[in-house]
Parts: C-alpha cells; sequence; structure tokens
C-alpha cells in the first residue's frame, strides 16, 4: 500500500507550491484560495497514517498475537499457582523494586551474605541487568571491597538478548547517567574504585594467529569510525615469551553468481583442504568446521559423508539421522510400500556410506532405480540378501528389525543409536 506521500509532495508543500506550470489561471486562483484546507486535511492524513500503519502491521500477524496473547495467559495462571516466575519477568521486577531507593530491602537482606562480586562477560550484560546490580556492587565498594569485572568489548554477541557493550566500554562513567544525585554518587564510588588492568599477553594461540590478529583488529580500527575504534582499543596482544611458534591464518575469498553455486564452490574448497590436512599428518578428530547457519552444517556434513568421512555434529547426534535407523525405518517404509522410491534411496544411500564409501553414489543409485523394483525381494536381491515376502510377513517387528541388523547394516558391534530406536 503506497499511502505515504512521495518526496515530490513533501517538497511541493515545504516550497508552498500547490499547482502546476500548466494549470490555466482560474484553476491556480481556486487551488490557492483553499490552500489552507489542503494543507490542514494532509497533516491530519498524516497523523491518522501512524496508528494506521500500526494497525496494519498488526493485522498482517494477528493470529501470532492471538496464540502470544494465550501464551502469556499461560505463563500468568502459571506463576499464580506456584510462585514462580521467568528470570527475564524477575530482572524487571527487582528493577522496579531498586529504581529509585539508594539500598532497597531486597538487598540489605543479600548485602548481608555477598560482600563481593565477580561479573564476568560484561560486555553482554543489559542495562537491566547491570541497573539491578549497582547497588550492590555500590554497597560493596563503600565499604572498600574487592569486585572484579572481567569481560572483552570485541566479543560482545548477545545484542539480540538486549546486551551493551556501552556498558564494559564507557567503565567507570555511567552508560546512562540521568543527572540524579544517586546516579552521581554511584558514578563517583566507581571512578574513585576504579582500576583498569589489560591482560596484553595471549597465552592461549600460537604467534602467528596472535600477530593475524593484531593487524585484523588494527586494520578494521583504521577503516571504522570513532565507535568501533573505542571498541577495538588496546586490542594488540603480545606473544608470550616461550616457544609458541606455529599456526597458520588463509583467507579464500570465493564469489559465485548465485547461492547455489556458492555452496558448491565452498565444499569443494572444504574438500580440497581436508584432502590437504589428512595427507599431511592431520587425524579426523584434529579438525573442526565452523558454520554460520545449521543449513550450512547440514549442506557441508552431508557433503562430507558423502565423500566416505565420518562427521561429528549437533544433527549426526539425532537418532533418527543415524545411517543405520534410518535403513531400518526405510526397510519398514518398505514392506508397507515396496515401490516406495523413497524409501528404496534412502536404504541405498546409507548402505553405501556404511560399506561402500569409495563408490560413486550417483551411479549406486542409478543401478537400483533402473531395476524399477516392485518387491522386496528385488530390492533385498540387489543387496545380496535372498528371502521372500512370505518369509518376512511370518515375523514380528522385532525379528525384522534384527533381520536387518544382521543382513543389510550386518554389524557385529552394539549400537547405541539402534538399541534406543
Amino acid at each position: 500500500e503506497k499511502l505515504p506521500a512521495t518526496a515530490t509532495v513533501l517538497k511541493n508543500i515545504a516550497e508552498d507550491k500547490w499547482t502546476s506550470t500548466k494549470a490555466n489561471a482560474v484553476a491556480k486562483q481556486e487551488i490557492v484560495s483553499i490552500k489552507s484546507q489542503l494543507l490542514h486535511h494532509f497533516e491530519c492524513l498524516v497523523d491518522l497514517l501512524k496508528p494506521y500503519y500500526m494497525l496494519y502491521l498488526l493485522s498482517k500477524k494477528i493470529y501470532t498475537l492471538a496464540l502470544v496473547h494465550e501464551l502469556r495467559q499461560v505463563m500468568t495462571a502459571y506463576t499464580e499457582e506456584t510462585g514462580k516466575v521467568h528470570i527475564s519477568e524477575f530482572n524487571k521486577l527487582v528493577h522496579n523494586e531498586v529504581a529509585e531507593q539508594p539500598v532497597p530491602f531486597i538487598y540489605e537482606r543479600l548485602g548481608k551474605k555477598y560482600r563481593y562480586f565477580l561479573i564476568d562477560e560484561f560486555q553482554d550484560t543489559s542495562l537491566l541487568q547491570w541497573d539491578n546490580l549497582l547497588p550492590l556492587i555500590d554497597e560493596s565498594l563503600a565499604y572498600n571491597r574487592f569486585n572484579m569485572i572481567v569481560g572483552d568489548a570485541k566479543q560482545a554477541i548477545y545484542r539480540f538478548r538486549n546486551g551493551e557493550v556501552e556498558l564494559f566500554a564507557n567503565l567507570p562513567r555511567l552508560h546512562e547517567n540521568d543527572g540524579s544525585s544517586l546516579s552521581a554518587q554511584r558514578e563517583n564510588q566507581l571512578i574513585h574504585a576504579y582500576q583498569e588492568i589489560q591482560l596484553d599477553t595471549n597465552w592461549r594461540s600460537l604467534e602467528e594467529i596472535i600477530r593475524f590478529n593484531n593487524r585484523f583488529f588494527d586494520f578494521l580500527k583504521s577503516q571504522s569510525g570513532e565507535y568501533i575504534a573505542k571498541i577495538y582499543a588496546n586490542h594488540e596482544q603480545l606473544v608470550p615469551d616461550t616457544n609458541t611458534s606455529g599456526g597458520l591464518v588463509r583467507i579464500d575469498l570465493i564469489t559465485a553468481e548465485n547461492k547455489t553455486e556458492l555452496v558448491a564452490l565452498k565444499q569443494e574448497k572444504i574438500r580440497e583442504i581436508v584432502k590437504d590436512l589428512l595427507e599431511n599428518g592431520y587425524a579426523l578428530h584434529d579438525l573442526g568446521i565452523l558454520c554460520r547457519t545449521k543449513e550450512a552444517v547440514r549442506a557441508h556434513a552431508s557433503f562430507l559423508i558423502d565423500l566416505g568421512y565420518e562427521v561429528l555434529s549437533e544433527e549426526s547426534l539425532l537418532v533418527a539421522n543415524a545411517p543405520e535407523v534410518q535403513v531400518m525405518s526405510a526397510f519398514f517404509q518398505l514392506l508397507a510400500n515396496p515401490t516406495d522410491a523413497i524409501a528404496q534411496t534412502t536404504i541405498a544411500k546409507n548402505l553405501r556410506l556404511l560399506h561402500h564409501p569409495e563408490t560413486n553414489a550417483d551411479q549406486f543409485l542409478r543401478e537400483l532405480i533402473s531395476l524399477k523394483c516392485e518387491s522386496i525381494k528385488c530390492i533385498l536381491k540387489f543387496f545380496g540378501v535372498e528371502i521372500t515376502e512370505s518369509q518376512l510377513s511370518q515375523k514380528p517387528l522385532t525379528e525384522i528389525a534384527d533381520f536387518v541388523w544382521r543382513n543389510l547394516i550386518k554389524s557385529v558391534k552394539s549400537n547405541v543409536f539402534v538399541q534406543y530406536y
């Protein structure tokens, strides 16, 4: 819906232009005579657009909103019955309690028990959480007690959970000082007790990695504004005076015409790197691949499995994704419908991975499809197993599962996925 005024309309109103150059004198005079009314109506429409758009957007999500409302009612009822609240709600309740009080009753009770405070990963702390903790820390500092905040602004990753990296970057100043005497008192307390210690030596990484990171973050600072430069201040790390040489950083920039081509090019690059590393003496358990999304994990894991590599991932640990379990599930589907092409393909794909990972997957599947099997006997014969449908039909499900395990999967080892299945 193109309801907002165009840039041209806004420009003409701002410049008090109400008629076109082609309009005749009579039309111009009539339009100009009512321009104050037109302007009034225009301003009214602009004011009406704001609530209209809000309602319009809500209407697009009306069913989702109704579901959220129902869930909210369930949570409220649960809270009333059990006296328990979600941690996010608890933070809000505490915040409302401490907002206007220097040492609220709840903190007087806690203050007797907790005297020293250590906050880790402070760069991901939210403003609400900091406001809740500040009275406790202020009280502790007033008794000259030790408190410690640990963090790294470069590692802030929880903005989507209201993490405010500025809280850390602005210390010892308060990020949002409302100008009240209480805020001034707390800020002065922080400034008085503040001692910044930079951990400038990296004891965890090899020399080449440390030097790369130093150059990389230095480049980011030079290409960014003041805000980013502040976040990346004191980024440089020293190499420890030990034998820590080694490590490699390599960046490959891949360009493609579309997403499908990009995935294919990435996977080919992964194949090359994995092959090269294995040839240079590394074991599979030495290798790790980080992906941005679960979709990418599934795609790359499937690609590597098809190449015959054993892959350990969140997806691979699911019972339903175990090759042995997929063979069994697909076999039971074939019992009900022997012509089920998806079930046939599932069995073929997973048995190839289990027994013939070196063979070409496409060729293996084409051979099965070319048989156009319409019976269990035909399918089993392709895999070298001789049995008739009548013999299978006389067996209970547990014996059929055992038959598949011994004759198709052909494993003598115990398998936790199959046992659970």
